[in-house]
């Protein structure tokens, strides 16, 4: 037998199998084909992308194989080196072509060696403990020689996550979102518009209250949202899950984003913004970072930060601004904040 005749019957059995797979492809083209709604309904359903979102926190996995090298997420894994209270330790793939260091906050700056103060780029980030000051009431305060030291380091760019006075040599960087031990930072992200849906028009309170003099500010905003804002706002009495908050999010206009234990009003502002929910945020060195993105400033948490005129002007600026949810992430992702080498010259 010929070897064309031989294969002949697998010829006819892959035949087969095409049709019998482009028969339901078919049949759901025609059922799309006379229903245009649910064409458009199943075609959403794939609207979205996976976007690896900003995160100054940084979950971490040591190499077994290689002593001193580590895994971790976040911007800490776009950076050469990071020293945490373990030590000083090399990446085990880095993502940077530059010369950056991530340092955990709750290090002092005396204990990072000064081999690595030469970097471009070095953040002090990872804990709520603020920079140079200190004024998290959970935390001891710094040392004024460790702030010198780190403040006349030939570092070519310093960024702080919790920064709590202004200074020439520091740049505020946001804090993002938390990262999870499957997905690290990256998110599946909606692409729908935004800009259409229809929301409450309410402030939503829903800040989760401790115990400690480091939450004095979010028990004195809730307290602000039953009285002076009782009108603006919706208050939420018990706590919810974080998927919970997340639908929350996503009907109402806005949210109060007070800080807590840091400077930062994230990660509960940034998952608003994905949600295209408008934070609420009180004005701080923490806070210039959020300067470009869809946020409220208030100057202090008081009884006149917020009005109905004044919340109707700044939704109709950032919906103008931000439209869509593809412009909202783009401002969110971990590349727009990722370290970047220096060239001088």
């Amino acid at each position: 037998m010929s070897a064309g005749r031989q294969s002949e019957p697998l010829r006819r059995y892959f035949i087969v199998i095409l049709i019998l797979g482009f028969a339901p492809v078919r049949a759901l083209f025609r059922l799309f084909a006379r229903y245009g709604n649910l064409r458009g309904r199943f075609l959403a359903i794939f609207n979205f992308s996976f976007v690896e979102l900003h995160s100054t926190r940084m979950l971490r996995r040591d190499s077994p194989k290689l002593p001193g090298r580590i895994g971790c997420t976040g911007i800490a894994s776009k950076c050469k080196f990071v020293v945490d209270e373990k030590g000083v330790h090399r990446k085990l793939f880095n993502a940077s072509s530059g010369f950056s260091v991530y340092v955990e906050a709750s290090i002092e700056p005396e204990g990072i060696p000064s081999a690595l103060l030469g970097c471009e780029t070095l953040i002090l980030a990872g804990r709520d403990r603020t920079f140079p000051r200190q004024i998290d009431k959970n935390a001891a305060p710094r040392s004024a020689s460790g702030v010198a030291y780190l403040l006349s380091s030939p570092a070519s760019s310093i960024q702080i996550e919790n920064l709590d006075q202004r200074h020439p040599r520091l740049t505020a960087l946001p804090t993002g979102v938390l990262p999870s031990l499957t997905t690290g930072t990256v998110r599946r992200v909606n692409n729908h518009s935004r800009s259409s849906v229809v929301r409450c028009p309410q402030v939503l309170s829903a800040s989760r209250v401790r115990e400690g003099a480091q939450w004095e500010t979010r028990r004195r905003v809730r307290n602000l949202a039953v009285t002076s804002w009782v009108e603006l706002c919706v208050n939420l009495d018990e706590e919810v899950t974080f998927k919970e908050y997340g639908r929350l999010l996503e009907n109402f206009d806005f949210v109060l984003c007070p800080e807590g234990g840091g400077l930062d009003p994230s990660p509960k502002a940034w998952e608003a913004m994905l949600r295209g929910c408008i934070p609420i945020v009180r004005r701080t060195p923490t806070t210039d970072a959020y300067s470009l993105l869809p946020v409220i400033f208030v100057s202090e948490w008081s009884p006149s930060a917020l009005t109905r005129d004044f919340l109707d002007s700044e939704r109709h600026r950032i919906r103008r601004s931000f439209p869509n949810a593809a412009t909202i992430v783009s401002h969110l992702s971990a590349e727009r904040y990722r370290p970047r080498p220096h060239f001088n010259g």
